[in-house]
C-alpha cells in the first residue's frame, strides 16, 4: 500500500510477447496492469532475401531497429541452420538499449548504441563519422514494414549505399478491441505507449469518439516519437521518458506519483 503506484490502473499496449516485461515492472510499483496488446508482429518470410543478401558479406553497418526485428532475425538463423558469424565483418548498430540487449543474446555485440534512440540522431553521427570517406558505405538496414523511412532516406543522404529488408509487419489484434472495452468501463489512470505503432493501433481500436472515451486518461510515452504521433491524434503525452525505454518510462511514471 506504500508503494508510489498503488491502486493506479495501468494499460499497457505492447504485444503480447514483450507486455510481461513493462507489467511486472509496474506491478512492482505497486500498480494494477491490464494488458491490452495492439501489436501483433506478421513475419515476412524473407529468409531467401536474408541469406542471398547477408552470404554476400559486402556490407559496413547492419542496422537493427527493434527487439521484435531482432527476434524475427534470430528465428530466420534457427530455420537456417546459421550463427551469428553470418553477419561476417559488417559492423551493428542497435537502435535503443533493449534492441542491444537482445542482439547479445544471440550473440552479437552492437558496436554502436545511439544515446538517443530516433533516426535524425543516428543520421547525425554518421554524417559526421563519414564525413571524409572516399567510398560509399553500405548499409543493411533490417526493420518493420510500417517504418519511418528518415533512417534509410537520410543514411543516403550523407553518402551511404543503403539496403532495407522489412522482416515483419504490424498489425492491429482485432480480439484486443473487447478487453479494451471492458477495461474503459472502469477507472483507467495511465495508458504506456512504447512506439507509434502502439499510438495508432490503440486509437483503431478504441473506435470513433475515442476522445471522448479517453477523456481523463493520462498517457505515458516512451519518447519524442511516440509523443508526436499521439498529437497527430490531437492527444497529449502527460508523461515522457527521459531515458527511451521501459525503465525510463517506468521511472517517469513513478516519479509523477
Amino acid at each position: 500500500e506504500k508503494k508510489p503506484l498503488f491502486a493506479k490502473r495501468i494499460i499497457v499496449t505492447r504485444t503480447r510477447e514483450q507486455a510481461s516485461v513493462l507489467s511486472q515492472k509496474l506491478i512492482d510499483w505497486g500498480a494494477e496492469v491490464i494488458e491490452i496488446p495492439t501489436i501483433k508482429v506478421v513475419s515476412q518470410k524473407t529468409d531467401k532475401q536474408l541469406n542471398n543478401t547477408l552470404s554476400s558479406n559486402r556490407y559496413d553497418w547492419i542496422f537493427f531497429t527493434s527487439q521484435n526485428g531482432v527476434g524475427e532475425f534470430a528465428a530466420f538463423l534457427t530455420r537456417a541452420d546459421k550463427d551469428s558469424r553470418i553477419v561476417g565483418q559488417a559492423k551493428i548498430c542497435a537502435i535503443g538499449s533493449e534492441t542491444a540487449k537482445s542482439l547479445r543474446s544471440i550473440g552479437i555485440t552492437a558496436d554502436y548504441v545511439p544515446a538517443q534512440f530516433v533516426a535524425e540522431k543516428i543520421v547525425e553521427h554518421f554524417k559526421d563519422t563519414h564525413r571524409k570517406a572516399t567510398i560509399s558505405p553500405r548499409a543493411l538496414i533490417l526493420r518493420a514494414k510500417k517504418a519511418r523511412d528518415i533512417l534509410p532516406r537520410g543514411l543516403q543522404e550523407v553518402g551511404f549505399d543503403v539496403k532495407v529488408i522489412n522482416l515483419y509487419d504490424t498489425v492491429v489484434p482485432r480480439e484486443s478491441a473487447v478487453s479494451l472495452r471492458q477495461a474503459l468501463k472502469e477507472k483507467v489512470d495511465f495508458v504506456t505507449f512504447t512506439s507509434s505503432s502502439t499510438v495508432e493501433n490503440f486509437i483503431k481500436l478504441t473506435g470513433k469518439n475515442y476522445r471522448t472515451k479517453l477523456s481523463g486518461i493520462k498517457f505515458a510515452s516512451i519518447g519524442p516519437i511516440t509523443s508526436g504521433t499521439l498529437r497527430k491524434f490531437g492527444l497529449k503525452a502527460d508523461i515522457e521518458a527521459a531515458v527511451y525505454t521501459i525503465d525510463g518510462m517506468v521511472k517517469a511514471i513513478v516519479k509523477r506519483q
